[in-house]
């Protein structure tokens, strides 16, 4: 089980899908309410299982309309960015646009809060 400055994380409930953003491509979305845990990935072949730290998040997604509203997240640099303004009061709540820039191998991404209107 992963753990996240020494505290124990649980895996996160079935119902999140692991959204992978394909550079160029970006998201604007209002967090409803989220949990950090982690998700098993299988990776490689043979096939083997992965414990990933994870941030499960319950959106409304604001660019397009979208069915699914249970995403995960389990890029280790955008969760360390994203925990950080759920937590804050001052940026919960507000509307958040996530992009992906440069190859798929060395993804990053760019996070911009802006607030809810």
């Amino acid at each position: 089980m992963p753990d996240l400055y020494g505290q124990a994380l649980a895996e996160l409930p079935i119902g999140y899908e692991v959204i992978n953003l394909v550079p160029p491509e970006s998201v604007r979305i209002h967090v409803v309410s989220w949990l950090l845990g982690y998700r098993v990935i299988h990776v490689g072949s043979p096939k083997r299982a992965i414990e990933h730290v994870a941030l499960g998040l319950a959106v409304v997604r604001l660019d397009k309309p979208t069915p699914r509203s249970g995403w995960c997240f389990t890029s280790s640099n955008l969760v360390a960015e994203l925990v950080p303004m759920l937590e804050n009061p001052r940026t919960a709540g507000q509307v958040i646009t996530i992009s992906a820039f440069g190859a798929q191998k060395s993804k990053h991404y760019q996070v911009e809060v802006t607030p809810d209107v």
